[in-house]
């Protein structure tokens, strides 16, 4: 990316997920649950040690706002700011090059 340059990033937050599990549980199955969980637990790990579990059950993780500004700058991004259309599940931001 040059520098200015914007990148447009769609999240999951851990409240994605937790809808996730709420459908699993309202009907949709157990493997919306179960891949919910395995998020949920992958990303706390990732939030309290700043490392992804490497092993492939949890190699999915969630991102937070909070994350994502502590991330970003190791790599001369920042976040410039939420985008319009955005929601607490599924939170969006315009990252610049810095």
């Amino acid at each position: 990316m040059r520098p200015d340059g914007i990148l447009l990033l769609k999240i999951h937050h851990p409240r994605f997920y937790l809808g996730e599990i709420a459908r699993g549980l309202k009907g949709d199955g157990l493997a919306p649950v179960i891949h919910g969980i395995r998020v949920l637990i992958a990303g706390t790990a990732y939030h309290i040690c700043g490392r992804q579990p490497r092993f492939k059950p949890l190699h999915e993780s969630y991102q937070t706002e909070w994350m994502l500004r502590r991330e970003l700058p190791r790599h001369g991004l920042t976040i410039e700011r939420p985008q319009k259309r955005t929601n607490a599940g599924t939170p969006a931001f315009v990252i610049r090059k810095i």
